[in-house]
């Protein structure tokens, strides 16, 4: 399927209301999927800077691949949990990562649930 447009506007645009009424702090910005399970070099941290991406991940992309290709609508919706700067000398361990994503999933939980209950309200809306 074409990718241009893969993320529903309309989930989109219901997620950032969701957020907004619920006061959960939320960015937009340009996700970049790199192969795993490794974490990526400076290099390729540099790289994808320059190329405009906010944030780099391992997942989410291929499951938006296939979800697509099933005919499914799609949101996008992630927690950063490692914070690189490719010249700081330090990049996160995958201690701080996980401590980083235990940390957010509460407000994360909470957003994803009254998310869903609200999609299930514009769903139930078209039907």
């Amino acid at each position: 399927p074409v990718m241009f447009d893969c993320y529903d506007p309309d989930y989109n645009n219901l997620i950032k209301e969701v957020a907004l009424k619920e006061q959960i702090p939320l960015h937009e910005g340009v996700y970049c999927a790199i192969n795993g399970p490794v974490f990526f070099t400076k290099a390729e941290l540099r790289m994808l800077m320059k190329l405009g991406a906010d944030s780099i991940g391992m997942s989410t992309v291929p499951e938006v691949i296939m979800a697509r290709h099933r005919g499914l609508k799609v949101a996008g919706i992630a927690v950063v949990s490692d914070i690189a700067i490719p010249d700081s000398g330090h990049h996160a361990t995958e201690e701080e990562v996980i401590a980083t994503a235990q940390k957010t999933g509460p407000l994360f939980q909470r957003l994803l649930v009254k998310s869903l209950e609200a999609m299930g309200n514009l769903v139930g809306s078209h039907a």
